[in-house]
């Protein structure tokens, strides 16, 4: 069959199966893809609950991903591009290290979510390919992928098109989930959300098939904040009741149908959220309260069978055409 990774007809050996879905992987090139490869389209991620999330609540800082290509500064002062910038907190650092930033996502929402409140310029609903229409003649001496090449249908078209879009000794960095990582933290790697997994082989494979090399891989182990919050959701409905989340869109409701006198309007503004604020602290406290040491347990646990890495880190350079 066809490998949905690198496009040879090889050998696939069949390693799992989800719904309809099925997970081969590939003789040739290790990656591993469900079959149908399928992106659910933009209206589903606008929909889906850990994205509207996000566009609801935005991140401020930088993620570890993000902080392990900000730390490393390739291609300093250059013209970065970030591919599925989410709601943009990754440029609004990037532009503070003196980067030129662009970014492009098919979430509207998130990328107005990027000029309000980041208050980024060069962002885009847009595909690479329709931003190199857009703008031909713009190279990058950065591109940027984190968490996006799980999504998409044909990872070997994208990565061309990354290719095309970067000057000769441009950088690429991704992350991606890595496979070897625990399903227990990682329920959400599945299609349609995602459509392939990835170990060091697969993405090395695949990044020196186009014109790539490798300069370092990281992997990154779940923290203990992450697995605290794991707990939180597990005991949904019984010791956690998202009652954070309940202010937030009430207090967002609020402000959008205007209930609040215009003499009032500061006073409402800032109740609601000191309430959140401080309703927020005393979750966190009961969560690290209830389940630290069950988090601490599993993390051992994980960590002997080499389950507690989560996050596989690619940086790589384009080889000179010259």
């Amino acid at each position: 069959m066809q490998c949905g990774v690198c496009l040879r007809e090889t050998a696939c050996t069949q390693r799992e199966t989800y719904r309809e879905f099925s997970l081969w992987e590939c003789a040739q090139c290790s990656g591993q893809f469900w079959n149908p490869m399928t992106n659910p389209g933009a209206a589903w991620y606008e929909k889906d609950e850990r994205y509207s999330d996000r566009n609801a609540a935005p991140l401020r800082r930088p993620v570890h991903t993000h902080r392990a290509f900000l730390d490393e500064n390739p291609a300093p002062g250059g013209r970065v591009l970030d591919v599925g910038m989410g709601t943009g907190n990754f440029l609004s650092a990037a532009k503070q290290k003196g980067y030129e930033v662009w970014g492009i996502d098919f979430d509207r929402d998130a990328i107005a979510v990027a000029r309000e409140q980041f208050g980024l310029e060069h962002v885009h609903v847009a595909s690479l390919e329709q931003l190199r229409e857009q703008f031909p003649d713009k190279q990058f001496n950065a591109i940027t992928l984190f968490e996006v090449l799980e999504h998409v249908e044909s990872p070997s078209a994208l990565m061309q098109s990354i290719h095309s879009a970067l000057a000769d000794g441009g950088y690429v960095a991704i992350s991606v989930p890595y496979r070897r990582g625990s399903r227990l933290l990682m329920p959400a790697d599945l299609p349609p959300r995602h459509l392939t997994r990835w170990n060091r082989a697969a993405m090395r494979n695949l990044l020196e098939q186009h014109g790539f090399e490798v300069v370092r891989f990281r992997c990154f182990a779940a923290s203990l904040t992450y697995v605290v919050t794991k707990f939180h959701f597990w005991t949904r409905g019984y010791l956690s009741f998202g009652l954070v989340n309940k202010l937030k869109r009430r207090t967002m409701a609020s402000s959008t149908t205007g209930a609040a006198a215009p003499q009032s309007a500061g006073a409402t503004s800032v109740r609601p959220a000191r309430s959140v604020s401080a309703l927020f602290i005393l979750a966190k406290t009961k969560d690290y309260v209830l389940f630290t040491i069950p988090a601490l347990v599993l993390m051992a646990y994980l960590a002997m069978r080499g389950e507690l890495r989560i996050s596989l880190y690619a940086l790589a350079r384009k080889k000179s055409t010259v």
